[in-house]
């Protein structure tokens, strides 16, 4: 990685008591990413903001170049899961901008979706965590969860918020969950490739594949 820049805005006391513990893990995770993408001139906002509803931390990929992360550290989860809390987002989020930065937005909402499981995949094999979206279902569910939303995989014009920041839909995060398990059938299926090389695909590519 080049030119990646970290600003932990410590005007606010409440984040900075948190700052040198901020600082290592997210030097620790970006060596990591690294090994995985190849990215470069990212603005990463680190700021808090104790007013959030919305959990112990949330993102948003502002443009090609910037990534802003909110931190709640008044939320009774942030401080037992510090590191949780900075590698989930930074794995996840910087492998979508990496694929917006080289190959442009996804065409369909198919190629989303496959990107959005790519990404939890990468989340997973890098922080070693617990996923947060619910994947307990059986192999009967999975398929028809994927049946039941084929009909709309080729759509150009579609809500990102209602396929992938929903938690009120059944499961949660509807094209998280489906983009998930597309990509670990293929996994399964292809017991010659590797993560690694679909990380690198974009999304055109990925649809074609999956």
């Amino acid at each position: 990685m080049k030119n990646i820049h970290l600003h932990i805005l410590q005007a606010n006391p409440l984040l900075k008591l948190y700052y040198s513990k901020l600082k290592k893990e997210f030097d620790l995770v970006l060596n990591q990413i690294s090994k995985y993408l190849n990215i470069q001139d990212i603005d990463i906002l680190v700021i808090e903001d104790e007013t959030s509803n919305d959990g112990p931390v949330e993102t948003k990929i502002l443009n090609d170049n910037l990534l802003t992360i909110v931190f709640n550290t008044k939320n009774k989860d942030f401080k037992n899961k510090l590191k949780e809390h900075v590698r989930r987002p930074l794995s996840y989020d910087l492998y979508l901008m990496s694929i917006y930065k080289k190959f442009g937005e996804p065409k369909t909402l198919l190629q989303e979706i496959l990107m959005h499981g790519v990404a939890i995949h990468f989340e997973k094999t890098l922080t070693k965590f617990s996923l947060s979206e619910d994947f307990k279902l059986n192999q009967k569910e999975i398929n028809t969860l994927i049946d039941k939303n084929k009909r709309f995989f080729k759509l150009k014009n579609y809500n990102p918020d209602k396929w992938f920041y929903n938690h009120k839909n059944k499961p949660a995060f509807i094209g998280r969950v489906i983009g998930y398990f597309l990509i670990e059938n293929y996994l399964k299926e292809h017991k010659d490739k590797k993560l690694e090389t679909l990380l690198k695909l974009s999304p055109n590519k990925l649809e074609k594949l999956i």
